[in-house]
């Protein structure tokens, strides 16, 4: 008969053993299951990238190597990037003009036309919606506001646009949380974030486990931040979007041109009938700045959770070719009320 000492010890062996099995089911099981995977995780099979990447950037500019090409690759959609000398996916631009109206499209991913060919890109329809005007595309995805008038003043400038439409979305708050405002942007000529990663965010990135301990028992977010923290921080990031808004269109009226802002709703936004960035939306319109609230136009024109998917990827969250189609018409319909 096995000694008290025997017994206890094989119960030990056989709780460790139990308890490890059952880890291992659950790290995969959520892994199968993409529950707790990043975005880049979940639509390109990629690794987890941190969120806070790049804290110190050579430059100020957020965008590709001059004369560039990129594959852009998603489950649901490929398509080629091609840039120029600037390092933007456009044409060559001169800086003569060519034409009556230049007009210039800044923002992230949604101005760059992630999700569509390239010449269905809304800069691209709006170009062919309007006479006797040219569209330069800006966009780059990963952009923000703050990163796109840097451009604008330091390198778009000197093509003399007429009017310029900065693209914001509820994605620009929280880059802005993890970036920070204009200060990002050192003396020493590079680009400095704002926010350091929490010392944990290496367990979090490498085990699914962690990653459901943080959200579903201490509730922090997807950005790795508390409840607490993340409305402090959100609200700042507001304040200083805000702000933008001031400081852009005051740089527009110096230089005779004008200036309209594009808030797109993300997927999420127009299934829950959430505006992330209405205090932004609500700030500028309150100042009389030209604004377009796109969850609205496409509200008006049908856009409803039953048709959803002519307009939006479900599982990237870009739009397709007939979500920017509404984009560009958008604009040409707001262009054209003021001229």
């Amino acid at each position: 008969m096995p000694s008290t000492r025997t017994t206890i010890f094989f119960r030990v062996i056989l709780l460790t053993v139990s308890l490890a099995a059952g880890l291992l089911i659950g790290e995969l099981s959520l892994r199968y299951w993409g529950i707790y995977a990043s975005y880049r995780e979940k639509i390109a099979g990629s690794d987890y990238i941190s969120p806070y990447t790049m804290q110190q950037k050579k430059g100020w500019f957020h965008i590709y190597e001059p004369n560039a090409q990129v594959q852009i690759n998603s489950a649901e959609f490929k398509h080629a990037v091609q840039c120029n000398s600037v390092g933007l996916d456009d044409v060559e631009w001169t800086k003569e003009k060519k034409t009556r109206t230049r007009i210039v499209v800044l923002g992230d991913s949604f101005a760059e036309g992630t999700g569509a060919p390239r010449d269905s890109s809304y800069a691209m329809l709006l170009q062919q919606l309007l006479d006797s005007t040219e569209v330069m595309k800006c966009g780059v995805g990963g952009s923000d506001p703050f990163y796109s008038y840097i451009l604008l003043k330091e390198k778009i400038a000197a093509y003399k646009p007429d009017i310029i439409v900065m693209g914001i979305n509820s994605s620009d708050i929280y880059e802005t949380v993890l970036r920070g405002g204009l200060s990002r942007f050192g003396a020493d000529g590079n680009t400095h974030y704002s926010k350091q990663p929490p010392w944990w965010e290496p367990y979090y990135a490498r085990y699914y486990l962690v990653r459901l301990f943080m959200h579903k028992v201490l509730g922090y977010n997807r950005f790795l931040f508390s409840q607490q923290q993340w409305q402090t921080e959100n609200n700042q990031a507001l304040n200083l979007l805000c702000g933008l808004t001031d400081t852009t269109v005051a740089w527009f009226r110096q230089n005779n041109a004008r200036c309209i802002f594009l808030f797109n709703p993300l997927l999420y936004e127009m299934k829950q009938d959430t505006t992330d960035c209405q205090p932004i939306i609500s700030y500028a319109q309150a100042k009389g700045y030209q604004v377009i609230n796109l969850k609205t136009y496409m509200q008006q024109n049908g856009v409803n959770n039953s048709n959803i998917n002519r307009y939006f990827w479900l599982q990237d969250t870009h739009n397709t070719a007939e979500g920017y189609a509404l984009f560009a018409r958008a604009l040409k319909e707001q262009i054209e009320s003021c001229r």
